[in-house]
């Protein structure tokens, strides 16, 4: 009995193991990660990396124009027109995303484009996420937005510094500390939102 629930313990390890390793870092692209550039579905790195250099610029102004959208959102009486142009320049800026993406398709293999692009917890929210939030998380997504952005902000600016030609390795730790310190700041608030909730 002991070496039979020894082995189901042991398969159940293994096969947990070897589930995280083939998944990698999967944002955005399977395996790859603009933080980290790497996994077992990465393929060729470069090729990643160039797609990152050419797409950081309209990746970010995405992510500002969602955040913008999602302060709209937020606001006690949302200006529907304006909701609705800047959903429109989202939609234009993705499509040309898009198109980058699959001029890139070949060398990337069949790696899996998503919208999400590597937005976390704290990225910004669309109208129809936006509507399936509770009173008290759209409160919580009120009270963290700027800080929400601010964590955004520094993580483009640490991977243009990974992207760059010759990064700068102290600039790179220091920017990383700053994400840290933001999303340790940033759980703090969920926390109290989660436990106000109990």
């Amino acid at each position: 009995m002991k070496r039979a629930l020894f082995l189901l313990v042991l398969g159940f390890l293994i096969f947990s193991v070897s589930g995280a390793d083939a998944r990698g870092k999967s944002f955005g692209f399977l395996g790859c990660n603009e933080l980290g550039y790497g996994g077992p579905y990465c393929r060729n790195i470069e090729n990643y990396k160039n797609f990152r250099r050419e797409t950081i610029d309209l990746r970010e102004k995405i992510n500002k124009k969602r955040f913008e959208l999602e302060r709209e959102l937020l606001a006690e009486n949302p200006d529907s027109q304006k909701v609705r142009q800047i959903e429109k320049e989202i939609g234009d800026m993705w499509s040309e995303l898009q198109k980058i993406r699959e001029k890139h398709k070949e060398e990337l293999g069949k790696l899996g484009f998503q919208r999400k692009d590597a937005y976390k917890w704290g990225g910004p929210l669309d109208g129809k996420r936006m509507r399936g939030l509770t009173p008290r998380l759209k409160e919580m997504r009120r009270e963290t937005i700027d800080l929400r952005a601010r964590l955004s902000e520094k993580k483009f600016q640490l991977e243009r510094e990974l992207l760059s030609e010759t990064p700068d390795k102290l600039k790179i730790d220091n920017l990383r500390k700053e994400i840290d310190e933001l999303s340790k700041e940033l759980d703090t608030i969920r926390e109290k939102h989660r436990t106000n909730k109990q």
